[in-house]
């Protein structure tokens, strides 16, 4: 079988690249661990499709996401879990829902590469992995903040700092965002296996961190790597993978402001 790793499409320039993606603010979640026992400092990426309970969205830990020890961080989970609906565990650096979309042009295109662990999907896209992948991914609406008035006509204008993040600061905004396409986070709910050559150097005994030799791991996919599901990341990473029968359906959509990469390990 082969396997296609979805990604974002080289740009002409970080500007053109900020222009039509922008950024995607989480601002709820667990914060990371200081453990006293490996000595690291961690957190994980996980997005997830569960709404933040509004009594926990000025809770401090839940707002900055400031590493606290791992028996603060024990206490924090159980509570947390308390307040939500999971059948798994929550882990240092679980981000919540809302997240906010702030783009300094109308988002016309059918993915967004806004947020670092996720993807950010036009409706038709939604449409489209509800039908055939239903049971491996979730989807929570994203709250437009800021939005450019203009569509993402290339090449980006120029801000005076020179910075690609402070695009912004060069265009005018949508006054009545109803006016603006709406826009989905996917989520990725499952992974492969560990990619081949994987090292775990060890596992922390109280937090249970991986400590992973990351040099040695060869980042593609193989059938014994597959966890059966149409779409996944490939485990330690942040690559999104579909199989071959999901990219040829995607393709005969035509999907924009995407590049759909071969990533299966040759024989």
């Amino acid at each position: 079988m082969k396997f296609w790793k979805l990604e974002k499409p080289d740009y002409d320039s970080d500007y053109d690249s900020e222009y039509i993606n922008g950024g995607l603010d989480h601002p709820f979640g667990l914060p990371g661990i200081n453990c006293d026992s490996c000595g690291e400092t961690w957190s994980g990426s996980r997005i997830l499709s569960i709404e933040c309970p509004e009594i926990l969205r000025n809770d401090c830990c839940i707002k900055d996401g400031w590493p606290i020890t791992f028996e603060k961080f024990s206490e924090l989970e159980k509570r947390v879990s308390t307040m939500v609906v999971t059948n798994f565990d929550l882990k240092p650096g679980d981000r919540f829902q809302p997240s906010y979309l702030d783009v300094a042009s109308k988002p016309e295109a059918d993915f967004l590469w806004s947020s670092i662990g996720s993807v950010l999907v036009s409706e038709r896209i939604k449409n489209f992995f509800e039908q055939y992948s239903r049971t491996d991914i979730d989807f929570a609406k994203v709250i437009k903040r800021h939005i450019g008035k203009n569509k993402a006509h290339l090449p980006a204008p120029i801000p005076e700092s020179g910075e690609p993040e402070d695009i912004m600061e060069k265009v005018e905004f949508v006054e009545n965002l109803n006016e603006v396409n709406d826009c989905y986070e996917m989520i990725i709910k499952h992974e492969s296996k560990h990619p081949l050559f994987t090292k775990v150097k060890s596992i922390c005994d109280k937090c249970k961190r991986e400590n992973i030799d990351n040099e040695s791991r060869l980042l593609l996919m193989t059938d014994e790597l597959w966890n059966e599901h149409t779409i996944f990341l490939l485990s330690t990473t942040l690559y999104i993978i579909i199989t071959d029968d999901l990219k040829i359906k995607l393709e005969e959509i035509q999907p924009t402001n995407i590049r759909i990469t071969d990533i299966t390990k040759k024989s």
